[in-house]
């Protein structure tokens, strides 16, 4: 078995139904075996240097789902990849911090490193994310970064994003 860390987000629609929907569709997976979950958080939305902020601009819902599963790290990329799709996400639309019903991120693999055209492990910009973090260090705080060598709570402590992150819901 292996663990695996899946970041949730969502800015569109209902952010908060589409992160547990997302939730409840992998936790439903016949291959996991066990599944955590953080918090939910509210996350102030990044913006472009050329994006101004608007009321239509929602702020994020996110979380980190922890899983125990035999699947290979491209199996469940993929498999978050169609439900993205399945709950509304038109993955022709390119573009840093665009409103989204669902995003789906594989954070993790177990402490594998991997570049691909599609999938980087661990997810290139976990220690820039606030959003990340947070909910991160709530499962797994010691976890390490194979990279940095550095664990999760470490990278929160330091991490320089001014955003706002907070809990939304304890469950």
């Amino acid at each position: 078995m292996s663990v695996a860390y899946i970041g949730l987000g969502a800015n569109a629609g209902d952010p908060l139904c589409q992160c547990r929907q997302a939730r409840e569709r992998i936790v439903a997976w016949p291959e996991v075996a066990c599944a955590r979950s953080s918090s939910f958080y509210r996350s102030e939305a990044h913006l472009l240097p050329t994006q101004t902020p608007d009321a239509s601009r929602q702020w994020y819902v996110n979380a980190v789902l922890e899983i125990e599963t035999p699947l290979s790290a491209p199996v469940i990329f993929t498999r978050l990849t169609q439900i993205e799709v399945d709950l509304g996400r038109d993955l022709s639309q390119k573009g840093a911090w665009l409103p989204r019903p669902i995003d789906l991120d594989l954070l993790a693999y177990d402490d594998l490193i991997l570049k691909t055209p599609t999938l980087i492990l661990p997810h290139p910009r976990i220690a820039e994310r606030r959003f990340v973090l947070a909910p991160w260090a709530e499962l797994a705080p010691q976890w390490r970064h194979p990279g940095y060598h550095r664990s999760i709570q470490d990278l929160l402590d330091e991490v320089d994003d001014d955003k706002v992150t907070g809990k939304l819901c304890f469950f």
